[in-house]
């Protein structure tokens, strides 16, 4: 029996080296991982790209679109904010204007029927108005001066009446209702001109020439039917 040494083991793991060389097969390579950004979906046909962050820059230079789209933001809220408020204080005025013409509503029905009020509570002033628009010059001059002061009451409703139209702060058709009435008792009532006569001065314009006017309808009547007869 042949006893091998090192040097024996040496050239036999030589000569086997090579055949082991020649029958071994190269493994394949790994594949390469391939990271996809959160911005990207993946579809059946491929990677969509949503939202393009190549080349963005968040701080320091290059930064500018992130701070203007920031300041955008900003003032579109404060946009949003602003026509909010200015639409409550817009509801706010509506309302107070409607308050302010059922207040104004209200303070021309007072004056308005506070004349008549007079009248059914006191029969002596009733007697003595009827004799006062037809004929004044009939009465004395106490009673004259109550009957004065009853029309002028009556020209200061009709005063308010007109001031408040003018402003917009009443029913047109309350106004309409109102100026016809008096204008009825200026055409109608003889009276009423001896007042005006007497007491026009109280009156500011343009209401003064206005009533004025109406007095001087009333006269140019009485003169084309006085020529007519």
């Amino acid at each position: 029996m042949t006893t091998l040494g090192p040097q024996d083991f040496t050239q036999v793991h030589l000569s086997i080296t090579p055949s082991f060389t020649r029958y071994r097969r190269a493994l394949p390579a790994a594949p390469a991982l391939r990271i996809v950004s959160s911005s990207r979906q993946r579809t059946e046909e491929g990677d969509v790209k949503l939202i393009n962050t190549d080349g963005m820059v968040f701080i320091g230079p290059g930064s500018e679109w992130l701070w203007a789209a920031l300041t955008g933001l900003v003032l579109a809220g404060t946009g949003v904010a602003i026509y909010r408020q200015l639409r409550v204080q817009q509801l706010q005025i509506h309302d107070n204007t409607k308050l302010l013409r059922s207040q104004a509503h209200y303070n021309a029905m007072l004056l308005a029927q506070r004349p008549w009020e007079m009248l059914i509570e006191n029969e002596a002033l009733a007697s003595v108005m009827n004799v006062a628009y037809a004929t004044p010059e009939a009465l004395s001059a106490d009673d004259w001066s109550r009957c004065s002061a009853y029309m002028f009451m009556q020209f200061n409703a009709w005063e308010y009446f007109y001031y408040q139209h003018r402003d917009g702060s009443i029913p047109k058709e309350l106004w309409v209702g109102a100026d016809g009435y008096y204008k009825a008792l200026v055409a109608t009532k003889p009276g009423y001109a001896r007042f005006w006569s007497e007491s026009q001065a109280s009156f500011d314009e343009p209401f003064r020439s206005d009533t004025t006017r109406e007095f001087a309808k009333k006269s140019a009547s009485a003169d084309a039917a006085s020529a007519a007869a």
